[in-house]
This record gives structure tokens, C-alpha cells and sequence, in this order.
């Protein structure tokens, strides 16, 4: 298993809460994930998550272990993932990225793709990664590379 796909594992293991709800829109979605104040970024999918997530930084917490997993999403379908531990950087690796549908999809050099559908209220990012019959949830945030 390359790092970043090891990293999105990690960090599902460590952020994820298990979630056996249906599909669902993106705004159902961030209203589960306590966004309800804030309204969902609608129609991004394509081109437009493309390019909402080019140039940005996805950075994915679990306060209670002290770790966390940035992803530095640069244009062009590269970036950086970076896993971090009690705020030290433990690693960091190149990554590929692109975008199908609504689906931020991510792997090392020579995995395949992994991907997860992407809900955005404000800087507030919520990835869901459905395999194996459940699904999981990480939540961060979303700001410049």
C-alpha cells in the first residue's frame, strides 16, 4: 500500500466515524456533520471541485490522538500528503489526485485511485469514503496549499 493511500487509511482509521446512512446529498451530508448552520456548497462536482480543490490544503484532525493528515492538492493533479503525530511530521509523500463527479479521488504513485465524495460548507471539508459496505467520514478543513 503506497503512503498517501496508507496515510487515507490511517486517517480514516483515526478521524472516522462509522456511518451506515444511504447516499445522500451534499446538503443532507454537512447537516449530518453538524454544519447545519452553514449551507452547502452546491454543484460542485467536475470542473468546479476541481478547481475549488486545486492550490488548497485539506487538513484532516483527530484531536484526541494528536494526529493529522495534510493533503496539499496543487494544480495539475499533484500535491503532497503529509501525516503528522502530537504536531511533528512523521512522514511525507507525493500524491496524485483527480477529481470524478463529486468524488476527490487520491493515491501514491502506482496505487489506484482511492476516492471519497467531498461536502464543503465554508472551509469546513467533509470527505466520505464508502468500501466494503460501510462508510467513513473524515471532516476538516479546507484553506491555501
Amino acid at each position: 500500500m503506497g503512503y498517501a493511500r496508507h496515510c487515507l487509511a490511517a486517517g480514516l482509521l483515526f478521524l472516522a466515524a462509522a456511518c451506515t446512512a444511504p447516499d445522500t446529498s451534499n446538503e443532507i451530508l454537512a447537516q449530518e456533520l453538524g454544519l447545519k448552520g452553514q449551507p452547502a456548497e452546491e454543484g460542485l462536482t467536475g470542473k468546479a471541485l476541481q478547481e475549488r480543490l486545486s492550490g488548497q490544503r485539506l487538513t484532516l484532525v483527530n484531536p484526541a490522538r494528536d494526529r493529522a493528515v495534510w493533503m496539499d492538492l496543487d494544480a495539475g493533479g499533484t500535491g503532497t500528503t503529509t501525516a503528522l503525530r502530537d504536531g511533528k511530521i512523521i512522514g511525507s509523500k507525493p500524491l496524485r489526485w483527480r477529481v470524478s463527479g463529486g468524488q476527490l479521488c487520491a493515491a501514491d504513485k502506482g496505487d489506484p485511485l482511492d476516492c471519497a465524495r467531498v461536502a464543503m460548507s465554508g472551509n469546513n471539508v467533509t470527505l466520505r469514503w464508502t468500501s466494503g459496505g460501510r462508510s467513513r467520514i473524515l471532516a476538516g478543513t479546507i484553506g491555501p496549499a
